[in-house]
């Protein structure tokens, strides 16, 4: 206006940090005294414009990095999914043609009802012994991986290890994982808070694999269990024709592994419709 026209205005410029401090001490929180779900954020300014805009960055921020957190936990298990599909299609299409050859070879067009009740009282255990052998192959792997992980990487939440104690610990890790890598790109990392959580993080590691451990040995003795009482059933094949008996094994196999595959398949498209967007 007018009135104000040429009159000096000093404008103070203040580093970053230090203008970042002051605002950290003029923020204050805490939980509703209820169902300690919602969190209430005050902070203290002398522009009440500036203290709205500074709070309304600050959940928008927060729901931006929660947003981000369930992506990145969406995108290693969608990894993981993804090799086992490619692992799963190609010892498929090995199977189906080493099948056809084999059944061209020996000139068999349509495999009788021989073998039938054998195969019916076999089918549950050899499909026993089947996922076990996965699940074995699983926890081997998650063991290797958390003997090898030095960068905190995240593990797949949808690794389908058939025990509650181990995917509690698998939770946890990640949980702890997002929060270490969070203070990290902070550059807080000195934080009391986070040698505290770190340490955690060690003894998760150090725990998960004592646990996996035990679950690898009981899996291995359930295998040679089931994989015994399927020894047993095959002595029974002895008046069964050893090419009739060969087709309807491997193609038990594929079903097995088919339905496994689909499985996985239903899994990334629940994946897909649960991926976030901000």
């Amino acid at each position: 206006s007018n009135d104000t026209y040429n009159t000096p205005i000093t404008v103070t410029h203040h580093p970053t940090e230090s203008i970042t401090a002051k605002y950290r001490s003029a923020l204050r929180g805490n939980r509703d005294g209820n169902n300690n779900t919602i969190v209430n954020l005050y902070i203290e300014d002398t522009s009440p414009f500036r203290a709205a805009d500074i709070l309304n960055e600050l959940i928008h921020q927060y729901n931006e990095d929660a947003i981000n957190e369930r992506k990145s936990v969406i995108a290693a298990s969608d990894d993981y999914i993804n090799s086992r599909i490619l692992s799963l299609d190609n010892d498929l299409g090995i199977q189906e043609s080493a099948l056809a050859r084999f059944k061209m070879e020996n000139n068999i067009i349509q495999i009788g009802d021989l073998g039938h009740d054998y195969m019916s009282r076999s089918a549950a255990t050899t499909e026993q012994v089947a996922q076990l052998q996965e699940q074995l192959s699983l926890a081997r792997y998650l063991k290797q991986f958390n003997a090898t992980n030095a960068d905190n990487s995240l593990i797949s939440l949808t690794t389908p290890i058939d025990n509650g104690n181990i995917n509690q610990m698998i939770s946890q890790y990640n949980a702890n994982a997002l929060a270490i890598d969070k203070y990290t790109q902070g550059k807080t990392s000195n934080n009391p808070v986070v040698k505290e959580m770190i340490n955690e993080q060690r003894a998760v590691r150090t725990n998960l694999d004592k646990v996996l451990d035990s679950y690898i040995s009981i899996t291995q003795e359930r295998i040679a269990a089931a994989q015994a009482i399927s020894d047993e059933a095959a002595g029974q094949l002895s008046m069964v024709p050893i090419k009739q008996n060969h087709i309807e094994n491997v193609e038990r196999l594929q079903k097995i592994k088919e339905n496994i595959y689909l499985r996985l398949l239903t899994k990334r498209e629940e994946l897909m419709l649960k991926q976030p967007s901000i």
